[in-house]
């Protein structure tokens, strides 16, 4: 109707149709964009590793609109970078409960906890982003890094074996060796 068109009658391609925004509509769009404007703003300054001027550009977007997940999840990472875990938990906890199958946000959260001294959540994380993907990488090589901190180093050397056998010549490989040959030559054992 508001095209001048019979509402049974679909548009042909290629023709113009408008779309009317009530005032309500078109303020939200308006935050939108204006949201988007400060996000990709952050994300310029996170590529030039200016975590503390980056910070303000998340928010901003965040508060603008608030069901834009990628600028609270950048906010978290880049109040991670700053050293400002217990900043970066609740955001990422309202993203995993918001997204439970969401790996980043469920591997983030754990990194946070380890960062923040936290460990036993950080081994929660890990372990339920395990369950949700059994051979996450990252996941593993966290998990054995907590459990080894807990003590739990039989376990430890478990998952340091899972993960090398998973990237054997991965980015974390190299580290994983050195904890699993440290913690054999401590406690003796068969690599």
């Amino acid at each position: 109707r508001d095209n001048g068109s019979d509402a049974g009658t679909p548009p042909r391609a290629g023709s113009a149709v408008r779309i009317f925004l009530s005032e309500r509509d078109a303020g939200r769009a308006k935050r939108r964009l204006d949201a988007a404007r400060e996000y990709n703003e952050g994300l310029d300054l996170v590529s030039q590793r200016n975590y503390a001027a980056a910070v303000p550009k998340f928010e901003r977007a965040a508060k603008l609109d608030p069901d834009f997940r990628d600028a609270s999840f950048n906010l978290a990472l880049s109040y991670d970078k700053l050293g400002l875990h217990r900043k970066a938990i609740p955001l990422l906890e309202d993203l995993v409960s918001f997204s439970p199958g969401n790996g980043e946000y469920r591997y983030a959260l754990g990194a946070s906890h380890f960062a923040a001294g936290a460990n036993g959540e950080a081994e929660e994380a890990f372990r339920e982003l395990l369950s949700r993907e059994p051979g996450n990488r990252k996941a593993l090589f966290s998990l054995a890094v907590v459990l080894e901190k807990r003590g739990s180093l039989e376990e430890a050397k478990s998952r340091f074996r899972e993960y090398l056998a998973v990237d054997p010549r991965g980015e974390w490989a190299d580290a994983a060796r050195t904890h699993l040959d440290a913690m054999l030559r401590a406690g003796g054992g068969a690599r």
